[in-house]
């Protein structure tokens, strides 16, 4: 029986000596790296940090740059996630068509530094806690003199379901309620925020206990419980799980809270997790648990 031909013209049949020579090579070559990943396979697979994971010092918004991950907890790699998902294109927006108007909680700007993907955020900031919207409430209103125009705040209250960074250790956190600030432009109701951002949102915050005030409270707004302080949420902050998605069966289902996800120098990082549960458990591998 004659060896097979090549489909190129005029090929002939190997010797057998060749063919023989070949196939001890190949076999070699297979031992040597059995997966065929080749050295970047290799590094991808020992986890080899990018240096985007390794987040910044110090810290605005409510990040208070107090350090890293649980004690332990695996080393941030994001060419290891990479390895471990498998391969799917990653959009360069994020998803249209849900239920939630995010304007009013994207209405004023903010001058600050993208940080390339959650965990790098995570690890400059002070508290990290996935929840769900519980609901709205009058916040202070500022002012120093009786002339100044009024700067009014509403807050929004979080019911933590899952604490990633700092909270067990935050005392205000100890009801389980972090109360976070937004601006109110154009002194907009309170009604409006609870409507366009419906209590049963979820939501993930990296944010932090807010400073005092360096303006004078004309009114404090609806009382806090005991014990429990404002907090601020960094620009990039405020990651929402939109129902309307949810409830459409989308693939995708986040939008930034406050900015655009595509607001980081890495739009890849913060897209690619596809839901609320993608996210946290993106979070959870990098060493971010309580």
């Amino acid at each position: 029986m004659g060896l097979p031909r090549s489909g190129l013209p005029g090929a002939t049949p190997l010797p057998a000596a060749l063919l023989a020579a070949a196939l001890v090579l190949a076999g070699c070559a297979g031992t040597t790296d059995p997966a065929g990943t080749g050295a970047a396979g290799r590094a991808a697979s020992a986890g080899v940090p990018r240096p985007s994971d390794t987040g910044g010092t110090g810290g605005t918004d409510g990040t208070g740059g107090t350090g890293g991950r649980t004690p332990g907890g695996p080393a941030p790699s994001g060419t290891a996630d990479a390895a471990a998902t498998p391969a799917r294109p990653v959009p360069t927006a994020e998803p249209t068509g849900g239920s939630l108007k995010l304007s009013p909680s994207r209405g004023g700007g903010a001058d600050y530094d993208p940080m390339p993907s959650p965990e790098a955020l995570a690890d400059r900031s002070s508290i990290v806690a996935g929840g769900v919207v519980d609901g709205w409430q009058e916040g202070p209103t500022l002012g120093v003199l009786p002339g100044d125009p009024p700067v009014p705040f509403v807050l929004m209250r979080v019911r933590i379901t899952h604490p990633l960074k700092g909270v067990r250790t935050t005392p205000s956190l100890r009801g389980g309620m972090m109360f976070i600030e937004f601006d109110r432009a154009y002194e907009e109701p309170v009604s409006r925020f609870a409507k366009r951002i419906p209590a049963g949102t979820r939501v993930l915050v990296f944010g932090g206990e807010r400073p005092p005030y360096n303006m004078g409270i004309r009114s404090p707004g609806d009382p806090l419980p005991e014990g429990a302080k404002i907090m601020g949420a960094h620009p990039q902050g405020l990651v929402l799980e939109d129902p309307g998605l949810v409830r459409r069966g989308a693939e995708r289902t986040l939008v930034g809270g406050r900015e655009p996800l595509t607001a980081g120098g890495s739009r890849s990082a913060w897209l690619e997790p596809r839901t609320m549960d993608e996210m946290i458990d993106r979070l959870r591998r990098h060493g971010f648990s309580e």
